[in-house]
Formats: C-alpha cells, sequence, structure tokens
C-alpha cells in the first residue's frame, strides 16, 4: 500500500451503504427505483454510511444525497483545483444522524493534497477530525488523525464513490478540557457529488 502526507482537514457526520460492484470503476448510474440517482427530487436518500466507535460507543452515520430540480447535492464531495502549475484534490466523507443534513451529532472526514486519490489505496498520516454534538457549543476536534482511502471510483453518472478507514483522538479545541475521546471507524459512500471545478 502506497503512504504519503497531504496537507488535509478531517471533519465527520453519519450514513449506510452497499459496496460497489465489482469494476465499479466504470460502471453506469444505478436505475432501480431506490437509488439516488431514480429518486424523486425533494429529501435527501441515503448514499452511505460511515461506522465506527466514539469513545468505545459503536455508531452510525448516514451519507445523503438529494436531486433537485435544479440539479443534486450531497453531504459527501469530491472536488479538484488548479493554481498555477499545482493541481489540488479534496475529498469531504460526511454523515448524519438518519437523513436529516442538520449538523448536530455529524461527523465529516475532509483530505486534500496534491496527489489524486485515483492512485489509491494510500494512507494519510495527517490531519484534523471534527465530530460536531451540538453547534456552536460542543465540537470536538483532533488535530492527528490517519485516514486510508482503500478504493476510490466513479460512477457513470459523473458521481464519485469511496470506501476506507479512519482514526485520531478527539478533543476539546484550544485546551479547553484535558478530555479526549478516541474515534475510530470505516466509510463506504456510493455518491459523491462533484463541485467547484476551475482554477
Amino acid at each position: 500500500m502506497r503512504r504519503f502526507s497531504l496537507a488535509t482537514a478531517i471533519v465527520l457526520l453519519l450514513g449506510c451503504a452497499e459496496p460497489p460492484a465489482e469494476g465499479a470503476n466504470t460502471n453506469t448510474p444505478e436505475t432501480d427505483a431506490e437509488s439516488p440517482a431514480a429518486a424523486p427530487a425533494g429529501g435527501p436518500v441515503e448514499a452511505g454510511t460511515i461506522k465506527g466507535t466514539l469513545g468505545g460507543e459503536a455508531g452510525t452515520w448516514t451519507a445523503l444525497y438529494r436531486k433537485r430540480d435544479s440539479g443534486a447535492d450531497a453531504t459527501s464531495t469530491y472536488q479538484t483545483r488548479r493554481i498555477g502549475n499545482i493541481e489540488s484534490y479534496s475529498l469531504s466523507v460526511a454523515g448524519h444522524v438518519g437523513t436529516s443534513m442538520s449538523p448536530d451529532g455529524s461527523l465529516r472526514i475532509s483530505v486534500m493534497g496534491t496527489e489524486s486519490f485515483d492512485a489509491c489505496p494510500c494512507t494519510v498520516n495527517t490531519g484534523t477530525i471534527e465530530y460536531v454534538v451540538d453547534l456552536p457549543d460542543e465540537v470536538w476536534e483532533a488535530r492527528e488523525a490517519t485516514m486510508t482511502i482503500d478504493v476510490f471510483y466513479q460512477n457513470g453518472d459523473g458521481t464519485f464513490g469511496a470506501e476506507g478507514s479512519f482514526s485520531g483522538t478527539l478533543a476539546w479545541p484550544e485546551g479547553g478540557s484535558e478530555e479526549t475521546i478516541p474515534v475510530e471507524g470505516t466509510f463506504d459512500v456510493r455518491r459523491i457529488q462533484r463541485v467547484g471545478q476551475g482554477t
């Protein structure tokens, strides 16, 4: 497995998912009635899961995808940007409690760097984890974290998918408390929306 460092920010949200079919890099959009692509415009639908433990307690967070008349949005996003001669890549895998997009109880994992995720499996050894219990009063952070992307693939409809794992130790920012919370888990998100292409 290739290992490398990225300038990263890792944030955590919530979800439920099936693994992608074999050869998912070239698969076509899902067309069954329950898939996000076929869902009616309006409310969010499940697009994957983040499963893990916070302080030894198991939890599951739902990644969400929502089609609208004007397009689509998702709690998980992928972006590429070029600044001069440097190409940057960012991936944000996020989940919520159930099918609500409320930030309370959310968990988000985001990485950003200059190497394409197409080359993964890869491990990011530095980053920040953020767990939102209740905005703005209770937000936990881990300033050092590890994230492994096992699979990163493109769906036939232009969205992306990713599978992997993460770990870190959450604490109050700026030394507000000495209490810490270990966090670790896995993610499997089938629909990640591409956003903000450009320079």
